[in-house]
Parts: C-alpha cells; sequence; structure tokens
C-alpha cells in the first residue's frame, strides 16, 4: 500500500531520500515511462528540460 501523505517537492528533498522513499514502498510524486514509481530527474525544475505535467495531449507527450 503506499503512503496517501503528499511528499515535499523535489526541491526541498534530495535522490537519495527519494529512494528512501520508494525503497519504503511509498511514491515520489514521479513516474517512470512504464508507470512505476520513481525518482525525480536531475533537471526536473528546469523550463528548458521539456518536461510536462501531463496536461497536454500532444503525440510527443501523451500521458501514460
Amino acid at each position: 500500500m503506499t503512503d496517501p501523505t503528499p511528499h515535499a517537492h523535489l526541491a526541498t528533498r534530495s535522490r537519495e531520500e527519494d529512494q528512501h522513499v520508494l525503497a519504503a514502498g511509498n511514491e515520489t510524486g514521479w513516474w517512470d515511462d512504464n508507470g512505476r514509481p520513481a525518482t525525480w530527474p536531475d533537471d526536473s525544475l528546469d523550463p528548458e528540460a521539456g518536461w510536462t505535467n501531463g496536461n497536454t495531449d500532444t503525440p510527443k507527450n501523451r500521458p501514460f
């Protein structure tokens, strides 16, 4: 079962802390291309990185 408590955003949590969250069976708020919980990417806060929140429906960035 996953923890329903919202977790801190990447800006306040390190990659190592994300790994501990995942190891405990909880979610970080980020998922890999296959829909599995994952650590936040290092460039997730970079507006030029091209990450999307899934609210767009373009062929390039379809939500899963």
